[in-house]
């Protein structure tokens, strides 16, 4: 049975991928970015998603808010995320900044996560950019490229994953991270498998399976 269920992760993000795969020219790719800096940013909460939900789990509220920076030194395109959970802002989730690229030989954008070393002395700072922009790379720990996010347009959409079995742990399993984007939209599936059967071995909401945080963009 996990075997089975691992050969249908596979053959999922297959599909994932082949569905943006068409060859592009870095001016497509250049384009693509620009519209996704435009499209990302804003205010999300999974609203919609807990009220279908009707008290029942696994899903809690989720609330992001995502704005552009400017910090050279990091990149040329990079966003700001802030996260919590249960409406309140000190109950944070994740500090991070987007830094994008496009990758022509993938034909995709990449997406790199930069971590900053101490992120709750930023709760709250999406108020404030320019106490962000102050911050150097000594403030920050990059990721590692194995672990980067690669999107590709889908339609009207923008769909993105880690590359299969790329981003590996100490504990003897890989990140599975997916990322779709839609005028509007923010959804994100976080989770690891294990190496050896492709068994789900940690998710971020716990009971999750397949399933997304559904966020939806505010007013």
């Amino acid at each position: 049975m996990r075997r089975s269920r691992y050969i249908f992760r596979v053959a999922a993000l297959c599909m994932l991928w082949a569905s943006g795969a068409v060859a592009q020219t870095k001016p497509e790719l250049d384009t693509q970015l620009a519209q996704l800096m435009q499209m990302l940013p804003g205010e999300y909460d999974n609203a919609v998603q807990i009220k279908r939900q009707n008290g029942e789990k696994p899903f809690f509220p989720v609330h992001t808010i995502i704005k552009p920076v400017a910090m050279p030194e990091v990149g040329e395109h990079v966003l700001y995320l802030e996260e919590y959970r249960d409406n309140d802002p000190a109950k944070l989730i994740r500090i991070r900044l987007y830094k994008f690229n496009v990758e022509e030989n993938a034909k995709a954008i990449r997406l790199h996560l930069v971590n900053p070393l101490k992120p709750e002395a930023l709760i709250g700072a999406h108020k404030d950019i320019a106490k962000i922009e102050a911050l150097t790379l000594a403030d920050m720990r990059v990721d590692r490229d194995v672990c980067d996010v690669f999107i590709r347009k889908n339609g009207a959409e923008f769909r993105g994953a880690m590359k299969e079995n790329a981003c590996n742990r100490p504990d003897q399993t890989v990140v599975d991270y997916t990322l779709i984007v839609g005028p509007n939209k923010h959804w994100v599936r976080n989770r690891a498998r294990s190496m050896d059967t492709g068994a789900v071995a940690w998710e971020f909401v716990p009971g999750a399976g397949e399933n997304f945080i559904e966020q939806f963009k505010l007013p």
